[in-house]
């Protein structure tokens, strides 16, 4: 049985717009005032310092990033 690709073509504006909601969701600078330490592995903290430097402004940070994935995984409002 073949599966067929559902993949359709993204135009450079909707790349562009998924770009910008996506910095807007996930590399924005979350206020955060009772901070805790948590553990990750250093090669998902390299994967994720590489996504923030790409993508994020100079004011983006991988705790900032972690905070704002976990927020949007759990439908926290910020």
């Amino acid at each position: 049985m073949l599966l067929q690709s559902t993949k359709k073509a993204v135009s450079f504006k909707q790349r562009k717009a998924g770009l910008s909601d996506y910095q807007q969701t996930f590399l924005s600078v979350p206020k955060i005032t009772d901070r805790k330490t948590v553990f990750i592995s250093n090669e998902l903290r390299e994967k994720i310092v590489g996504i923030v430097r790409k993508l994020g402004t100079e004011k983006s940070s991988v705790s900032g990033f972690v905070e704002n994935l976990l927020t949007q995984h759990f439908l926290l409002s910020p």
